[in-house]
């Protein structure tokens, strides 16, 4: 009986018409705004930040996260597809039902489906590209034993070096004898990879807006108020003593996992020789977008109701 009722609550025909039921009875956010990063470098600070917008949700990994955590054999794309429609855009509607803004920091979004937001909502996007050092990240994931291909941990949430749709292939130096096979690289790697997708996100979607914001920015308020204001986010809209006391607030540190140790000398030397190796078989400078995307201005953006947007 269970499985049954599962069927018919969760399928594509339910979905789409719970989702058409939502649309008509609650009033949309003005804005989606999502985060495009590696991980380990303030998305949950930058939730709490978000949430002093007046009116709006902002989420750190809500359910369902999207870890690939999908049944050997089944087809990825088709997953995702199925998981996103049928969950993951109900459960965003329901909980943005008549606010103004819904904001979910999210490592797996850049990853697992960057492109099924785009196509769903479409003009009412906004992508924060948050991006932190990759030696701080690599160590950072080093140290919660967060390593990519190897670990527990890192299964769900990171890209395996193994994994054939990785646009940066590295794995057969980190299985050789070398000094790149040690596990620091992996977490290195990552960042790399994950920045040459995003970079590739803003190439195949160029009418999406993004905004590129550091992991430093996020201690500092007047760069917080300037990524608010890139979006059009009328002034009134910020709650500022709520954000003030948002800014430079360390979350998510994870302390009690930080228990794998290496020298910062050490892990800084192999990631030189990692990245020397990179642009030997990528070119200089792989990961970093070469055109200019809509990061200027709106000039792609639509007029939203409530925004005090007259043109574009």
């Amino acid at each position: 009986m269970n499985g049954i009722l599962s069927r018919i609550k969760y399928n594509r025909v339910t979905a789409s018409c719970y989702d058409i039921l939502l649309r008509t009875r609650y009033t949309q956010p003005d804005m989606y705004i999502f985060v495009a990063s590696t991980g380990r470098c303030g998305t949950l600070t930058l939730a709490s930040i978000c949430s002093a917008l007046r009116n709006s949700v902002a989420l750190h990994e809500p359910l369902p996260v999207m870890f690939d955590d999908y049944a050997p054999g089944r087809d990825r794309k088709q997953y995702f597809e199925s998981l996103f429609y049928i969950r993951k855009r109900i459960n965003i509607r329901r909980s943005s039902a008549n606010k103004n803004y819904y904001i979910e920091t999210n490592h797996q979004f850049a990853k697992n489906f960057l492109p099924l937001a785009v196509d769903y909502f479409r003009d009412r996007l906004r992508i924060v590209h948050l991006t932190r050092d990759p030696l701080s990240v690599g160590v950072s994931l080093y140290r919660i034993h967060s390593i990519p291909g190897r670990s527990a941990l890192a299964s769900s949430y990171l890209i395996s070096p193994s994994d054939t749709s990785n646009l940066i292939a590295m794995e057969d130096l980190f299985s050789g004898n070398g000094k790149l096979n040690h596990d620091i690289c992996r977490c290195l790697w990552y960042w790399y990879e994950v920045e040459t997708r995003i970079t590739m996100h803003k190439k195949t979607y160029p009418d999406v807006y993004w905004r590129t914001v550091t992991t430093e920015d996020l201690n500092n308020y007047d760069s917080m108020i300037q990524m608010f204001a890139s979006f059009r986010i009328p002034e009134t809209d910020i709650d500022v003593r709520k954000l003030k006391s948002a800014v430079g607030r360390k979350n998510n540190q994870k302390l009690e996992y930080k228990t794998n140790r290496i020298d910062v000398d050490l892990a800084s030397d192999l990631h030189e020789q990692l990245l020397l190796e990179m642009e030997r078989r990528y070119g200089k400078g792989f990961w970093m977008s070469r055109e200019p995307v809509a990061e200027s201005g709106l000039k792609h953006c639509p007029i939203h109701k409530g925004l005090g947007i007259t043109g574009c």
